[in-house]
């Protein structure tokens, strides 16, 4: 996990160095694409490294915590960019240079202060560096009794060949496949198909709501496409705060099917009024409580996505579902481009609700497992019929 979060942040790092200071289209979407594989590599470990490092009675809160960094990021560039286009008049190259400087960062806190997952290292027979990470943690956590020993970590996961880091690029590839097969086993199959089908509408649905940028930008105070993104950011952080207080308390399938419906009434109500009333204010308010409302429900998707599959493939499946969501956007790209200039929004806003009804019947049909205060699952049966299954172990 670790790596593959340093290389990501590496990636973003460079490439938005690079794209400051090039000269030619073609340059700068090399530099963006490249930037969008280290996004890409962030998304599908850093959530599985949090649920890995984390206490299972606060998983909850420190999922939602590391997510809430995505609304701290974009209340971030929207901000960055009002102060530099509307204010300081700078170029746009000034502006990706310094959003190159989070990423930075991140690298270097990454490096000093976040050590391997210690049930990955467990997992692929690498007991003693499991267990003093299990010991560095813990002691970091308070706790001051008898420390962790190779044995007992051994005795918790038994060793798999199959999971082991050994050989070549070639037997890394092997050792992918394995884990995306595992993914659509008989045994994981239906929460497999049905959390990536909840990233796909939920992802559908956020993006179908691109036609608000057209009525925002009929609204008298807002002169500056950077001050919905910044409106938006800030409305975020209600449904943040909220998801962090609850989320461990009544559940994360729970949480999620409730703020999904929040999500579907507040983007109806925001389009009733978009189309039957003058008040601006009212239309900004509703909106915002609409963007919560949707945060609320990325914040409860993402901890279930991260808590549900095995340590095992945990990190492919939130890759996987991560790359549903993307193809969900790129479908709606497509659909909403021709319609977003219609001086009537129902259709968009019939598509929205509907993918966001369809995420609804999703997540209670799917009947996901509620993680609130478990241990997380760390073995699947990921062998080959006719081989011995491994043993699930669960600390």
């Amino acid at each position: 996990r670790r790596n593959v979060l340093l290389n990501g942040l590496l990636l973003n790092s460079m490439f938005g160095v690079a794209a400051a200071i090039s000269t030619e289209a073609w340059q700068i979407s090399v530099c963006r694409f490249m930037m969008g594989l280290g996004i890409g590599s962030i998304v599908s470990c850093l959530l599985a490294l949090t649920s890995e490092h984390t206490p299972p009675r606060l998983r909850g809160f420190y999922l939602n915590f590391v997510s809430a960094f995505w609304t701290v990021g974009s209340i971030y560039v929207a901000a960055l960019a009002l102060l530099l286009f509307g204010l300081l008049h700078q170029s746009w190259r000034i502006y990706v240079l310094v959003n190159a400087v989070p990423s930075i960062v991140s690298f270097f806190f990454v490096v000093c202060f976040v050590p391997e997952s210690a049930r990955f290292l467990a997992l692929h027979g690498n007991y003693e560096k499991a267990t003093v990470v299990a010991n560095r943690m813990a002691g970091a956590m308070g706790y001051r009794g008898d420390k962790l020993r190779v044995d007992e970590v051994r005795a918790h996961f038994p060793a798999n060949k199959q999971l082991e880091n050994k050989g070549g690029y070639w037997a890394a590839l092997g050792r992918s496949c394995q884990a995306y097969r595992g993914l659509y086993r008989k045994e994981t199959r239906g929460r497999t198909v049905g959390v990536q089908s909840l990233w796909f509408f939920v992802s559908f649905g956020s993006g179908m709501c691109l036609w608000i940028a057209r009525v925002f930008s009929e609204l008298s105070f807002i002169n500056h496409v950077y001050s919905m993104t910044f409106f938006f950011s800030v409305a975020s952080i209600p449904g943040v705060v909220l998801a962090g207080f609850i989320m461990d308390k009544i559940g994360r399938t729970f949480l999620l099917t409730c703020a999904l419906v929040a999500t579907t009434v507040t983007l109806s109500g925001f389009a009733f009024l978009t189309l039957f009333t003058d008040l601006e204010w009212a239309v900004l308010l509703a909106a915002c409580v609409f963007h919560s409302c949707l945060v609320l429900s990325w914040s409860a998707l993402s901890v279930v996505t991260a808590e549900v599959f095995p340590t095992a493939i945990r990190g492919t499946a939130m890759g996987l579902c991560a790359a549903s969501g993307r193809v969900a956007s790129i479908v709606v790209h497509l659909i909403s481009a021709p319609l977003v200039d219609y001086e009537n929004p129902s259709i968009l806003l019939f598509m929205g609700t509907t993918s966001f009804t369809l995420g609804v019947f999703t997540s209670i049909i799917t009947q996901l497992q509620n993680k609130t205060g478990a241990p997380l699952e760390d073995v699947q049966e990921v062998q080959d019929a006719g081989e011995k299954k491994a043993k699930v172990a669960r600390v």
